[in-house]
């Protein structure tokens, strides 16, 4: 009776030892958080094209202030002249045909004096620019964040994939122990195809999560724009620190004020205000001076001789669109429908933040407790493991009673490891939507690493965090990749061929 117990143990030793020897040779090639960070700051396109469209909006910031300064044209020509007077009844032009060159150089200055809509442009290119700075900051926390749920949710999947995996193992391991007291004469066919059921379902998960890790690294290549094949795991244990301060209300009102996404909105709810008041300058009249310079050096006039002449004119120009087809006042009505469309966003953003900052409080709260809820659920579930274990050696309990048992073991043992990852998930989102998130936060999240590498691996190599903790994980050398069952129904015999 005491043969699975001995097994067991044999079983929470080998793997440990192999675990080990995977940690040890793995751990010169293990990227922890802040490399991944670093990695993701050079290739990530998200970044890249929020960087450019600061420098975008930087430059047409420029454009819309130099709109008031002097503009300076200065201009040559080059005419080649063929002159052919047939007839004149002025004595004093010239006849006959003549050719000759003329060069005309120029010089036009021109300022703006009063153009109520450059004045407003002035304000408008102000708020782009301040707009840009801030999405350019959003973008950059939104890495930091982007980078930690990679991170964190790569590690997640592998966690799922290793439980689901030693779940299987179990199962088939207990498969194998209804064969062998059917054989004898001790069990039931109905617990052999229930196990059959149980291991062929867990075969099917195995798939699914096989398929979640392979997208979750593939989510870490397109942020870093390269293969990472190995992470440093969180540690065994660490403190869960409660949101400071420990109001709701207040972390709110600090989002709703320092939140980098409603203050680009703002920006933008700016810069239409100032377009608007771009639109409606356009119907004030214009005023502003010109200077103008030309040297015309000719080779030859009607006259018959050349001539060079300098030529200064000093002009004041004055002008009122005082109708244009109704036009004007169309641009105005659609700058302010703009408008009306931009505070309505800001708005609309300002509500998604008030309820994302509380639902991220509250999951960091709620991640706490839930985490703690759950390492004592699991604690008990191992336990209740052991006793039915020890009541199907004595007959007390079933094979089903023994499965289900496991089975509820491992979905706690899923949502404890769940539950670590969304704490520091809700924590990081929290600082984000209040516009704090720095790398310093991310330097906090990768102390909580530990040595070593995690790597996607076969089901024989158990969770770090649980070494020596479940024992559960099948015999050392088990393979059930390929996992066919073939039951004799005939003479009440079953084999496992792998």
């Amino acid at each position: 009776m005491r043969e699975i117990s001995r097994k067991w143990v044999a079983v929470r030793v080998g793997v440990t030892s192999a675990l080990t020897m995977c940690l040890v040779s793995s751990a010169a090639h293990s990227e922890d958080l802040m490399s991944i960070y670093r990695l993701a700051l050079e290739n990530d396109k998200e970044l890249s094209a929020a960087r450019n469209e600061n420098e975008a909006a930087q430059q047409a910031g420029r454009q819309r202030t130099g709109l008031y300064f002097p503009s300076i044209d200065l201009g040559y020509d080059h005419f080649e002249t063929n002159q052919v007077i047939n007839r004149s009844e002025n004595d004093v032009f010239g006849s006959g045909e003549s050719d000759f060159p003329t060069d005309v150089l120029s010089l036009s200055i021109k300022q703006p004096i009063f153009r109520m809509d450059f004045f407003s442009q002035r304000k408008v290119a102000k708020a782009e620019i301040s707009q840009a700075d801030y999405l350019l900051a959003a973008a950059e926390q939104d890495l930091m964040l982007r980078s930690a749920e990679s991170y964190l949710l790569t590690l997640a999947a592998w966690d799922n994939e290793f439980v689901t995996k030693n779940e299987r193992d179990s199962v088939a391991e207990q498969l194998r122990l209804a064969q062998k007291r059917l054989e004898v004469g001790l069990a039931h066919p109905t617990e052999v195809h229930e196990s059959v059921a149980r291991l062929e379902f867990n075969n099917s998960e195995v798939i699914v999560t096989e398929n979640a890790v392979v997208d979750r690294e593939e989510g870490l290549r397109v942020i870093t724009g390269a293969a990472i094949n190995s992470l440093q795991p969180l540690k065994d244990s660490f403190e869960m620190v409660p949101p400071d301060p420990a109001d709701e209300k207040s972390w709110i009102t600090s989002a709703l004020e320092n939140n980098l996404t409603v203050k680009a909105r703002i920006a933008a709810t700016e810069v239409e205000q100032a377009k608007h008041k771009v639109r409606k300058g356009d119907r004030y009249p214009t005023v502003g001076f010109e200077a103008n310079f030309n040297n015309r050096d000719s080779g030859g006039s009607l006259f018959g001789g050349g001539s060079d002449v300098d030529t200064t004119d000093l002009v004041i120009r004055a002008n009122w669109k005082v109708y244009q087809g109704g036009i004007l006042r169309a641009r105005v009505r659609e700058a302010q429908y703009i408008l009306q469309r931009t505070e309505d966003d800001l708005a609309l953003e300002k509500a998604n933040v008030r309820r994302d900052t509380r639902n991220a409080y509250r999951a960091v709260v709620s991640a706490i407790a839930k985490s703690k809820a759950l390492q004592t659920s699991m604690n008990a579930q191992e336990q209740a493991v052991k006793s039915k274990i020890k009541g199907f050696e004595t007959g007390a309990n079933s094979n089903i009673d023994v499965l289900d048992a496991k089975r509820d073991f491992f979905f706690v043992q899923r949502d404890y490891l769940k539950s670590r990852y969304e704490y520091l998930l809700a924590l990081l989102s929290l600082k984000r939507q209040v516009g704090s998130l720095s790398p310093g936060d991310l330097q906090m999240v990768n102390g909580l690493l530990q040595a070593g590498a995690r790597t996607s691996a076969p089901a024989t190599v158990p969770l770090t965090m649980l070494r020596g903790r479940s024992p559960f994980q099948g015999f050392p050398g088990m393979q059930y990749n390929t996992q066919k069952i073939v039951i004799n129904t005939r003479n009440s015999r079953s084999a496992t061929d792998s």
